[in-house]
C-alpha cells in the first residue's frame, strides 16, 4: 500500500522480481472478464504494454469558460480502463519519476517516461464503481450474468 495510488503501485512494482509482465487493475472495476485479462497479457507480451479502452458513446464538449463550449470529435477519444498490463521493467522505470497528480493511470505514467502505450478493446461492462448509481448498474450487470449463465453438466 501507500498514501496514494501512485505510491501503492510503485511499492508493488518494487516487490516484483524478474522482468515478466504485470497487470495493474483497479479494485473498483470488479466486473472485468477473463477475456480482457487474457488479451492484456497476450498483447503486452508482444507490444510491451496493453491497456483496455472503449470508444466514447456520448457526444462531448470542451468548456472554454465564459459560457462557451466547443464540440469535439468523439471518435478521437477512448475511455481508459484497467487492467493496464506492462513489461515489468518498462513500468517500473516509469514509476521512478516524481509523482504527478495529473497522471491518473499507469498508461499516462508510461507515456510521460517516453513509452508507447497500446490500446485494445475493453468492455462497457468493465465499469468503474465510484458512485451510488454505478453500484446500481453493477448489480444489474451481475444479475444479468447470473441469469444468462448456463449450467454445465447439471450444475449451476
Amino acid at each position: 500500500g501507500g498514501d496514494t495510488r501512485y505510491q501503492s503501485v510503485k511499492n508493488g512494482l518494487d516487490r516484483i522480481e524478474g522482468d515478466g509482465l504485470v497487470a495493474i487493475h483497479d479494485g473498483v472495476r470488479p466486473l472485468v472478464n477473463a477475456g480482457i485479462i487474457s488479451t492484456s497479457f497476450r498483447l503486452a507480451a508482444i507490444k510491451q504494454s496493453a491497456v483496455a479502452a472503449v470508444p466514447l458513446k456520448d457526444s462531448i464538449r470542451i468548456t472554454t469558460g465564459q459560457d462557451r463550449t466547443l464540440a469535439v470529435d468523439r471518435s478521437l477519444y477512448r475511455l481508459i480502463q484497467t487492467p493496464q498490463t506492462f513489461r515489468v521493467s518498462l513500468i517500473r522505470e516509469a514509476y521512478q519519476r516524481k509523482e504527478d497528480p495529473d497522471l491518473t493511470d499507469d498508461a499516462s505514467i508510461a507515456e510521460r517516461a517516453g513509452h508507447a502505450v497500446t490500446l485494445f478493446e475493453g468492455s462497457y461492462e468493465n465499469i468503474k464503481i465510484t458512485t451510488a448509481e454505478d453500484l446500481v448498474i453493477a448489480e444489474a450487470l451481475l444479475k444479468r450474468r447470473d441469469e444468462t449463465t448456463v449450467p454445465q453438466n447439471g450444475k449451476s
